[in-house]
């Protein structure tokens, strides 16, 4: 079997809150984690690609790869294909997850492996008033592979 964990700093009630010993918290937590069974770390944050515990601190990721040998999953504001590459190449993460980008297309593999547009999140139009599946999402047409 596989585990993986889910970690966030961000509270459903205050997307702006931060573990108070920043990354000293990151290291006692990541390293907690990486001493048990997870086989991997999915992240989720504000911005995957920017301080993660402050002005001039490294990432979430990066902490996770400092304090741990588990594989990393990054998530958040990763929509541009490169700024999402850039966390492989620097090693911050061994996988991106996107959230939003696949709402607003679920092509996205695909757009991105034919250098297509990709389109902006909406999130009134995608979300609101429910989130469910609306006409528009079932009747829109999809890059495909060849």
């Amino acid at each position: 079997m596989i585990l993986g964990l889910r970690v966030s700093q961000l509270k459903a009630t205050n997307p702006h809150f931060r573990w108070s010993g920043g990354e000293k918290d990151a290291e006692t937590i990541f390293s907690a984690l990486g001493n048990s069974d997870v086989d991997y770390i999915h992240l989720s944050d504000d911005d995957a690609a920017t301080s993660g515990f402050g002005e001039g601190t490294m990432t979430m990721s990066k902490a996770v790869k400092k304090f741990t040998d588990v594989s990393v999953i990054a998530c958040g504001s990763l929509s541009n294909p490169e700024k999402a590459a850039s966390l492989i190449d620097q090693q911050a993460a061994d996988f991106v997850a996107i959230a939003r980008q696949a709402l607003a297309n679920p092509d996205t593999p695909n757009r991105v492996r034919k250098n297509r547009n990709l389109d902006d999140f909406d999130k009134e139009k995608i979300i609101l008033p429910k989130a469910y599946v609306k006409d528009f999402e079932l009747e829109q047409e999809l890059v495909r592979e060849d």
